[in-house]
């Protein structure tokens, strides 16, 4: 009896505990599946703007902020930004096409004669979103609209969108972020919700004070609410009329009214909400543009942080690819179709305005390096053009048999050898000045005068110090490749802020080596090898550029899959040209083999454990997803891209003149050249092997003219000094 009552008062205390723990679970389930996220659409916001907004400011001070690349597929600017946002990848839109309306009784039969019936009860939808789709079509990208819409609708969420840009025309881009893959939204109100503001642009404001309601009125039913402001937009378009002091007016005006709209969401929301502020477009005044725009993400268990993800790898830097994964994780939904990565939050614990100065001196140093990069490497690309033809022509007419029995040449032979050192210095610059351009974003310049002459000074300044120096050339080689594999293992800081790098406006790359860098440190790297196995005899030394391959390719540091490969090219040839037998077309095919399996493995590798793969990584997770099409896709956008550069791309005519005139100066002095590596066969063999390597560079590269033409540089400089006589090549 005894034993009876214990056993039934365990079983009593066993369910009481089980009836607790099942309240607790759900209590937590529901705290999970009523959470919120709240996106505040600022669009041409500025981050010097938060300097205005003190509850924003305030808002950061507890939360994420950072720097987000806007780009769309083709433009920084109107629907394709926004589009990205709720895409799989980078989009495609002209503002016709973002026809978002409320969905009455003639809009109803409007949207189902284009898209056939409704699925549901819906308040708002795009009537152009056939249009829209059928745009985005046999495109570089192939993105599909709507991903983060449809995956929050496939997980039970619904959503909401209030607010317009309408001025002179309608303008209703904030639904794009919320509509689903039929280009509908449950719930919301993009026609009705300005207030007349006489003093305004066009005459009208967004309502704040309708916008809040009708969210609170909608709490429970709506997980994503998607909130356009529009009156930045209202303003941009209105600039015509307006001279610089009456725009900061307004727009001073329109930012006060959005920093109380801010401070009225956080006070409403619950302790499960995210709040999002977001501009999906650059932002500017009437005289400048930003091209990175702010962004803040508040929960209220953040701690003041800098924003950055896999896609970035750069503290405060995001880009617009990464919102969808984030809201779909927060809200616990699919991620289905996303290219982007999660948003994660470095944690500083430092002061509002210390994170504010630190995105403030990103996005000016990005926006200039952006501006400077074309006049300052089109310069470039033409100097170093001009400095080999004049250097060929001196090595060829000083050094050829037939020419030196000219009279044109022999009475003038003093002439043509003081231009042969002259043109030697001139070389020296021309291969100098990458390594310049790195150095000098140390400086942290934000003018490109100043830029230019600095760049100037260091590469006369290196001219002059190497002088003394055997060899100047592979020191200045090896200096330039030392300083490209330090910046990478450190951050490439000089990379995203040289002209040399990659930029984080442009979102192609945002870390590793680029492809300029690539071809430089390829054949810095394949030279010096040369020159240290000649010196030395030893074939130990054969191993530095499987060395720069493994920098190259691994994903926390180069990351680059066409510079890899181009290493690998290069490094195996090497091996096989230097060996005793007689290189065969099997050997080619062996070393063809190789590589795609090292390719292969690597890839497979990177999509399955890397937390933020490569672009090799993403291809093969898009081959898992989507099958061999998505690898031929792959294929023909770099061949488009090289048969774009090659046809008007300046770089196409530096990788022709150098290649030319290097060939003209063998030709020539051939038997000079055939004296010089029958001594010195492994600098030949290096040679071969670079030329090798950047074949490859060039075809499997999206970009592999830029690579191949910087490799060519350095080839070129290379065998005109090989050309001159002996003491001059080592003076």
């Amino acid at each position: 009896m005894r034993l009876k009552k214990s056993f039934t008062r365990v079983l009593s205390a066993a369910m009481a505990f089980m009836l607790v723990f099942m309240a607790s679970s759900h209590e937590s389930s529901g705290e999970s599946e009523s959470k919120k996220v709240y996106m505040v659409v600022a669009n041409r916001l500025m981050i010097e703007d938060i300097e205005h907004m003190e509850n924003l400011k305030d808002m950061i001070g507890e939360s994420g902020v950072g720097l987000m690349n806007v780009r769309g597929a083709s433009s920084y600017s109107n629907i394709e930004g926004f589009l990205t946002i709720n895409s799989s990848s980078k989009s495609y839109g002209i503002q016709e096409m973002a026809s978002m309306v409320n969905l009455n009784e003639d809009t109803k039969l409007l949207y189902e004669t284009r898209m056939g019936s409704l699925d549901g009860d819906y308040e708002v939808g795009n009537v152009e979103f056939n249009r829209l789709k059928l745009f985005n079509e046999d495109r570089t990208y192939k993105p599909s609209i709507g991903a983060l819409g449809e995956n929050l609708k496939l997980s039970g969420k619904k959503r909401a969108v209030y607010g317009n840009s309408d001025g002179e025309e309608p303008l209703r881009l904030g639904g794009l972020i919320a509509m689903d893959q039929r280009g509908l939204v449950e719930y919301g109100d993009v026609e009705n919700v300005n207030m007349e503001d006489k003093l305004a642009p066009f005459g009208v404001r967004i309502d704040y004070g309708k916008v809040l309601g009708n969210i609170e009125k909608l709490k429970d039913e709506v997980d994503f609410t998607v909130i356009d402001i529009g009156d930045l937009d209202r303003l941009k378009e209105y600039e015509i009329y307006l001279d610089e002091e009456m725009f900061m007016h307004h727009r001073l005006k329109a930012l006060g009214h959005l920093d109380g709209f801010i401070r009225d969401l956080k006070e409403s929301v619950g302790k499960d909400s995210m709040i999002v502020v977001i501009s999906p477009n650059e932002g500017g005044t009437m005289e400048t543009e930003k091209k990175l725009s702010p962004l803040v993400i508040w929960t209220d268990d953040m701690e003041p942080s800098l924003l950055t993800s896999g896609s970035t790898r750069v503290e405060g830097l995001v880009t617009n690819m990464d919102i969808a994964p984030t809201v779909s994780e927060y809200l616990s939904a699919p991620q289905d179709n996303y290219v982007g990565r999660n948003i994660s939050y470095k944690s500083t614990g430092s002061e509002v305005d210390t994170r504010l100065e630190y995105l403030l001196e990103m996005s000016t140093q990005s926006n200039f390096t952006l501006e400077a990069r074309g006049p300052i490497l089109s310069y470039y690309a033409v100097i170093s053009m001009v400095v080999m033809v004049i250097a060929g022509i001196f090595v060829v007419a000083s050094g050829n048999s037939f020419l030196k029995e000219k009279s044109f040449v022999s009475r003038n032979m003093g002439f043509w050898k003081k231009g042969k050192q002259i043109s030697y210095e001139m070389i020296v610059f021309v291969a100098s000045a990458p390594l310049s351009f790195m150095l000098t974003a140390l400086l942290k310049l934000d003018n490109l005068a100043l830029l230019a002459i600095a760049s100037i000074l260091t590469s006369g300044a290196i001219t002059i110090l190497t002088r003394a120096i055997r060899n100047r050339l592979a020191v200045i080689f090896s200096l330039t490749a030392a300083v490209i594999v330090l910046d990478v293992a450190l951050g490439s800081y000089l990379a995203r802020n040289s002209v040399m790098g990659y930029s984080p406006v442009i979102g192609a790359r945002y870390f590793g080596i680029g492809n300029e860098l690539s071809g430089l440190l390829l054949s810095a790297v394949m030279i010096t090898t040369g020159l240290l196995i000649q010196k030395s005899g030893k074939k130990l030394y054969a191993s530095i550029p499987f060395a720069g391959l493994l920098v190259m390719a691994l994903s926390k540091l180069g990351a680059n899959v066409g510079g890899s490969i181009a290493f690998a090219t290069a490094a195996i040839m090497l091996v096989l040209l230097s060996g005793k037998r007689k290189l065969k077309f099997k050997s080619l095919v062996a070393v063809g083999a190789i590589i795609a399996a090292g390719i292969a493995v690597a890839g497979i590798a990177d999509a399955s454990l890397s937390d933020s793969p490569t672009h090799l990584g993403k291809l093969f997770l898009s081959i898992k997803a989507e099958g061999v099409s998505s690898l031929l896709e792959v294929v023909v956008r770099k061949l488009s891209m090289n048969i774009s550069l090659l046809s008007g791309s300046v770089w196409s005519r530096v990788l022709m003149v150098t290649t030319v005139v290097s060939g003209i100066a063998v030709l020539s002095l051939k038997d000079i050249y055939r004296e010089r590596f029958q001594k010195h066969s492994y600098m030949l063999n290096s040679v071969l092997a670079l030329i090798a390597g950047s074949l490859v560079g060039l075809l499997v590269n999206d970009s592999g003219v830029l690579l191949a033409a910087f490799a060519n540089i350095y080839t070129a400089s290379f065998l005109l000094q090989a050309g001159m006589n002996e003491k001059e090549k080592e003076s």
